[in-house]
């Protein structure tokens, strides 16, 4: 087991481990697993790295790359500092672990540390993508939420009546040109005034190419 953590390619496996499990905590909060594998593999890395005679500013490189993945969730920057997370971890991890000189061969193997930069870069973008979707949905919450929701009347409308809305007793308004809705008409809310929906049956919008649903309480 020793012999397996110490060699070179798994010791960068493990830092790549690490940094990935870490992020995916930092990014999504709560999820613990990913946290606790990352903390157990940076943990191994730092036991098998003592061991290799390393070059510590290629470490230094490789500590570069997370920071820069995780500042890529918290700011707007559209996956460039993830690009810039995988070229630094890609040169830290070549500088890291072939520091012997020019004659040297190569302790860890050039194309571990490509492939790994590269699943980096793809876990990376994909968060950041899937965040950038989320930030940019409109808003669907409080009154914004409720524009355009299905009600049904537990009254009559005459125009003015009771109707539910998500399990919630409303008073509502017929808006023109409907005049009256009998219990249990499907109805659309147009805009919201204060405690008071203005609804309108759901067939009589479907009727309408381009209804106006906001309007100022």
């Amino acid at each position: 087991m020793s012999a397996l953590v110490h060699d070179p390619n798994v010791t960068f496996l493990l830092f790549v481990v690490a940094i990935i499990g870490i992020y995916v905590e930092i990014s999504h909060p709560g999820v613990i697993l990913p946290g606790v594998a990352g903390g157990i593999a940076l943990l191994l890395f730092f036991f098998a790295a003592g061991s290799l005679s390393p070059n510590w500013a290629g470490l230094a490189l490789m500590a570069l790359a997370f920071v820069l993945l995780v500042l890529d969730v918290r700011l707007p920057s559209h996956g460039v500092l993830t690009i810039g997370a995988v070229i630094s971890l890609i040169f830290g991890a070549l500088i890291f672990f072939n520091s012997g000189g020019p004659n040297q061969e190569p302790q860890v193997n050039p194309l571990v540390v490509y492939t790994a930069g590269a699943l980096v870069g793809v876990i990376g973008l994909s968060l950041v993508t899937a965040i950038v979707r989320v930030q940019s949905r409109p808003v669907t919450t409080g009154v914004e939420g409720m524009i355009g929701a299905m009600v049904v009347a537990s009254t009559a409308l005459l125009p003015e009546g009771r109707v539910s809305y998500q399990g919630e007793d409303w008073t509502a308004v017929l808006e023109a040109p409907a005049t009256a809705a009998v219990p249990g008409t499907e109805l659309r809310i147009v805009y919201v005034e204060g405690l008071c929906l203005h609804v309108r049956p759901f067939v009589d919008i479907l009727s309408h190419s381009s209804p106006t649903y906001v309007r100022g309480a």
